[in-house]
């Protein structure tokens, strides 16, 4: 996985993500908790709990838009950790594009991530949780699906 995500940020928001996506598979291990200690190691205490916040939201609006399961690998299988599924590689792409500004193929992402269904929910929220990722060009354009 390590070498398969651009850097140190997009692995951070992966293993957040992972972890709530855990947390909603397995509501009993409470893997949320190791989300918001992730963020906290990763981005400070201070930022820490904003990103997790915004991981939260983002993955939620994603929830909200599509249909089927969302694939993730077991945060705490050291054998599964290693390989970086779809679906993950899709969402943190797409976070990572719009960080970096790169807008030219994230509507497309979204829309594919999303199943075809409104992906504006979900990229409002990366919107917001970019705002506060490290070497952020988030423009203050929004971006709307057309």
């Amino acid at each position: 996985m390590q070498s398969e995500l651009p850097d140190r940020t997009d692995q951070a928001l992966l293993e957040i993500l992972r972890c709530y996506c855990f947390s909603y598979a397995r509501p009993k291990s409470q893997a949320w908790e190791e989300a918001l200690l992730a963020a906290e190691v990763a981005f400070g205490p201070e930022l820490g709990g904003v990103v997790a916040s915004g991981m939260m939201r983002s993955f939620k609006a994603m929830r909200h838009a599509r249909k089927s399961c969302f694939e993730f690998a077991n945060p705490f299988c050291a054998c599964c950790r290693g390989q970086l599924r779809v679906d993950e590689r899709r969402m943190i792409g797409i976070i990572s594009a719009v960080r970096s500004g790169n807008r030219s193929s994230v509507q497309s992402e979204a829309l594919i991530l999303c199943e075809g269904f409104d992906p504006q929910p979900m990229l409002h929220e990366i919107e917001r949780l970019a705002q506060h990722l490290p070497g952020a060009k988030v423009s203050r354009r929004r971006m709307v699906f057309r």
